[in-house]
């Protein structure tokens, strides 16, 4: 269902998994590049639990676990992704 709150939740998600595009100007304003690992909460070393809770919230379900996740589960490595040029990946 839509709704004002959803859209802020999501607007919210998407600021919260911003990275910064350039170190050159630091007098820029603005959140940066949305990472959609990072707003998935399938990157390393950021607060998924945070991240799996907005999306939960987003998408209307409980926060994703490990056992919803099997690849996961058995304590398979994580893939971190593609490295992005410009310091915007990890």
């Amino acid at each position: 269902m839509r709704s004002a709150e959803r859209v802020e939740q999501l607007f919210r998600l998407i600021r919260m998994s911003a990275r910064r595009v350039s170190q050159a100007a630091p007098a820029r304003i603005g959140y940066g590049m949305p990472d959609a690992l990072v707003a998935l909460g399938l990157a390393p070393g950021v607060n998924q639990q945070a991240f799996q809770s907005m999306l939960g919230s987003l998408m209307g379900t409980m926060p994703m676990a490990p056992a919803a996740m099997p690849e996961m589960a058995m304590g398979a490595q994580q893939r971190t992704g593609p490295v992005m040029p410009f310091g915007f990946g990890w």
